[in-house]
């Protein structure tokens, strides 16, 4: 058995969490963004603490790195059948003929042009440059490209 961490630009992800946590709490609340936990959930440094240590677990042996199926987010947007038949292969698992075909036709009945785009803000540059700084040894470790 093992584990399968997608990785993406963790600026562009947590600029996502923010924007969903954000729309969950006004459709519940009339002063969104106002308490601690959701402080704490979307704060950069806590998001960098939460992606580097397992880093640590790893680089201790705790967390065997062939329990680890690495996969990059847009290497499973531009082409998620062969990412996928890597994730079973990083597993030991088969792919059979079935399953394929299953996969393949998911994704022309729900190709992601059926659905809008999620929009959101990422911030300015100045935050941008300092959540980068925050996430720079996962991006390292992890070979994580920028989005933005």
């Amino acid at each position: 058995m093992g584990f399968v961490w997608i990785h993406r630009d963790p600026v562009k992800a947590l600029a996502s969490v923010v924007n969903l946590m954000g729309t969950l709490l006004w459709c519940r609340s009339d002063t969104p963004f106002t308490n601690f936990p959701l402080e704490v959930c979307t704060d950069a440094n806590m998001a960098a603490g939460m992606l580097s240590q397992p880093i640590t677990w790893i680089e201790e042996g705790r967390l065997p790195k062939e329990r680890l199926c690495n996969v990059q987010y847009l290497d499973f947007v531009d082409d998620p059948l062969n990412v996928a038949a890597k994730i079973y292969d990083g597993l030991n698992l088969e792919m059979t003929e079935e399953a394929r075909v299953a996969m393949l036709t998911y994704m022309e009945e729900n190709p992601r042009t059926k659905r809008p785009a999620h929009r959101y803000s990422v911030g300015d540059g100045d935050a941008i440059s300092a959540e980068r700084a925050a996430f720079k040894e996962y991006q390292d470790y992890f070979d994580v490209p920028s989005e933005v």
